[in-house]
């Protein structure tokens, strides 16, 4: 009998090295700011930009480099424009709302919540303020905060297997059709994230067409 598992991993190392071939992955870098204030406007000036500055750089031309740099200024102001007005228009839109505001604010600026640093403790009434002493404090803490509760916990001598219902029920693998695997794998949502075999859900439903 052939085993499910043992199955399983030798389709995914032929199909992942197939992808690998035909379809890498490739290193994106996404900006990870908050800019809501970037149009399709924008985004178009920037493409132009960027290849206004490849053809400068590849053929030396003049023409190139002063078109790209009336781009790249036109471009600079646009932002600072638009994101003026987008400034403008939430912060009206919180209504005089202190909290609102100031949240709008960390919000539009990208500031990131503070880390709270643990300066001193109380263990065994004692206080503790070297970083060392705190953090074999903490680490013995929850190391024994497991027996101590186990310790706690009445005695009872039933064991684990008491708990569980005993089934007659067999479970049996069913023949599947390659119709139904083809559906099943043409309605498979491609804006989910990948898991931990690696294999993205448009690659499968790519495959599967």
């Amino acid at each position: 009998m052939l085993d499910p598992n043992i199955m399983w991993e030798n389709w995914k190392t032929i199909f992942l090295s197939v992808a690998d071939f035909h379809a890498p992955e490739r290193t994106k870098k996404v900006r990870s700011e908050y800019a809501p204030w970037i149009t399709e406007n924008i985004k178009q000036t920037m493409r132009r930009r960027d290849f206004l500055k490849k053809k400068a750089v590849k053929t030396g031309s003049k023409h190139f480099h002063d078109a790209y740099k009336r781009t790249r200024n036109d471009l600079n102001r646009l932002i600072k424009n638009t994101k003026a007005i987008y400034f403008t228009n939430t912060l009206n839109d919180c209504d005089n709302n202190t909290k609102k505001i100031w949240k709008t604010i960390n919000k539009l600026t990208n500031k990131q919540s503070k880390t709270t640093v643990i300066s001193e403790i109380q263990n065994d009434n004692q206080n503790l303020t070297k970083k060392h002493e705190i953090a074999d404090a903490l680490n013995s803490h929850f190391n024994e905060v497991a027996s101590r509760l186990v310790n706690n916990m009445p005695q009872s001598s039933r064991t684990f297997e008491s708990y569980v219902t005993r089934s007659d029920t067999q479970f049996t693998i069913q023949n599947v059709s390659l119709t139904k695997v083809y559906k099943l794998l043409s309605t498979i949502k491609t804006s989910k994230s990948v898991g931990h075999d690696r294999i993205p859900g448009k690659l499968l439903r790519d495959a599967a067409e």
